[in-house]
């Protein structure tokens, strides 16, 4: 395996860790995350797109920051598909990502 495609492997795992989320009012919640190299270092720019059968229209996208975070907002909850791509990095997808509405 190449270093390119372990970098985003590392994002798998990372998102496999349970994410938080967060009431945003009438029924929305939320997913925060980061995305780091195997050595930990953040990659910034990674897009990170939330899909479901559950979210109204299209899935929700965010790009990494400089930090290597994101944040998806306005999310029906539900179970998600979670795609991280970046150009010359191997695809990433974790699926039954779970949301829901905290108090």
């Amino acid at each position: 395996m190449s270093r390119k495609q372990l970098l985003l492997l590392t994002l798998l795992l990372t998102l496999a860790v349970p994410t938080r989320v967060f009431a945003q009012g009438a029924g929305a919640g939320s997913i925060d995350g980061f995305v780091t190299d195997q050595a930990g270092n953040p990659l910034r720019g990674v897009k990170v797109v939330a899909e479901s059968s559950a979210q109204i229209g299209k899935g929700r996208s965010a790009y990494t920051s400089a930090e290597g975070t994101f944040h998806i907002g306005a999310l029906t909850p539900g179970n998600f598909k979670i795609t991280a791509t970046s150009p010359g990095l191997q695809t990433v997808v974790q699926e039954n990502v779970s949301v829901g509405i905290t108090s």
